[in-house]
């Protein structure tokens, strides 16, 4: 078998390194063989996985990501780069997206929401992308973001306020849970891809005002003690 893709474990999942040089259609094709071959050892894990060797269009790391899930039984809960230093920051978010499909079926896209096709759900929505300007992304659960989210986001939709929006760079043109909505008076103009990785979480407080925390710890304990004591005042007022 040659060795045009070559699959390297990581702390937090698989690095695909691929060869620079030979065609893609080449590299697809050895993958499909590689995966399918150890289907049995990898089935059913979930990882976070990282390519690199050569530079892939969105559209190529795409293909590559469905031909790998198709032919391993692996479920990728998110794309990462191979900088040191944000492989540490994206565990947290990686983490939420694990624990919202534990917790849920949720929906898993992968790659960047295009501009003009909005993304909408009744489950909840995990992204192993970014949500660029001008995208549109809608859900009646809980959005989950692993990457840069600078368009407009809908968690709720249908009025569920316990839901929250998640993403590794959560800077959106606007961002609604439920029937309370936030808009941003910053213009967008950098590239998607220049963000820095901080991943923050938004939910609704016990005054169903729209919060933003960091995720970790006490950002995740602010957003279930909002959540808990808005559903509380709710009920007291009905």
């Amino acid at each position: 078998m040659t060795n045009h893709v070559i699959i390297k474990s990581n702390p937090h999942g698989l690095n695909i390194n691929l060869d620079p040089d030979i065609p893609f259609e080449t590299l697809l094709s050895e993958a499909e063989t590689k995966f399918r071959s150890t289907a049995g050892f990898f089935r059913h894990a979930q990882i976070a996985l990282s390519f690199s060797g050569r530079a892939l269009t969105d559209e190529q790391e795409r293909e590559l990501t469905d031909v790998i899930v198709q032919n391993s039984g692996l479920q990728v809960v998110c794309l990462m780069d191979e900088d040191g230093n944000r492989i540490e920051k994206y565990r947290s978010a990686r983490d939420s997206a694990l624990s919202a499909i534990a917790n849920e079926e949720a929906f898993l896209y992968y790659g960047d929401v295009e501009k003009g096709k909005p993304l909408e759900k009744l489950s909840s929505i995990v992204i192993a992308g970014n949500v660029p300007p001008g995208a549109v992304v809608k859900s009646c659960g809980n959005i989950v973001i692993l990457g840069s989210c600078l368009g407009s986001v809908w968690a709720g939709c249908s009025g569920n306020t316990s839901c929250f929006i998640s993403a590794s760079d959560l800077r959106p043109h606007q961002l609604q849970i439920a029937s309370r909505t936030a808009r941003s008076a910053i213009s967008r103009r950098q590239a998607e891809v220049d963000y820095e990785v901080n991943p923050q979480i938004a939910f609704l407080d016990e005054e169903a005002h729209i919060v933003i925390r960091p995720m970790n710890r006490k950002g995740i304990t602010d957003c279930l003690r909002g959540i808990t004591e808005y559903q509380a005042n709710t009920i007291k007022e009905a």
